[in-house]
């Protein structure tokens, strides 16, 4: 039975001690991946009290859909009008980046902001490794049952999947950062 106690030290460092054992958690990159929704908002919110408490560099993602993925018939539309259309939702995928956060980022750090195209999970999960993310803090439709079987979870296949630490959080219930 090993006995955990959390403590914040000098308010950018959290020290875990285990019986004598001290482990320092370093959090210098995290990634918050959005898709805009209301679901993401809390998200948002929390990466942010996260980034500045441990003095971290913030990342938001949008990752647009392929095009070609979501034609049934692609052959029904040029390749040209494909393009334009997955370049207009990355340029407006840009706008709507350049806005977040909505205001109380407290960080002095600049914030990274990526748009990448193609599945959201394997995008973000690759995004975490080439840019050695520390935690990924992501929001949740919170479907359960049919829809969750119908649709799937992108939070879910980046826990399966991440190469770091992944926090979801859902957009009702109890909150410990406070929006």
């Amino acid at each position: 039975f090993v006995v955990l106690v959390l403590t914040f030290i000098s308010s950018t460092r959290l020290q875990q001690t285990t019986r004598g054992a001290s482990l320092m958690i370093q959090l210098n990159k995290i990634l918050v991946p959005t898709d805009f929704s209301d679901f993401g908002k809390p998200a948002i919110t929390y990466a942010c009290a996260i980034a500045a408490r441990f003095d971290a560099e913030l990342h938001l993602l949008n990752v647009v859909p392929d095009q070609a993925m979501l034609v049934p018939e692609v052959a029904a539309f040029s390749p040209e009008s494909m393009q334009a259309q997955s370049e207009s939702l990355v340029r407006e995928a840009q706008r709507q980046l350049a806005d977040l956060p909505d205001d109380g980022w407290e960080n002095e750090k600049a914030i990274v902001r990526q748009v990448r195209t193609g599945p959201a999970a394997i995008e973000i999960v690759e995004y975490a490794k080439a840019e050695n993310i520390d935690l990924i803090v992501i929001g949740t439709h919170g479907r359960s049952g049919l829809m969750h079987v119908l649709m799937g979870s992108v939070a879910e296949r980046i826990v399966r999947n991440s190469p770091c630490p992944v926090l979801t959080v859902k957009p009702e219930g109890h909150q410990f950062v406070k929006v």
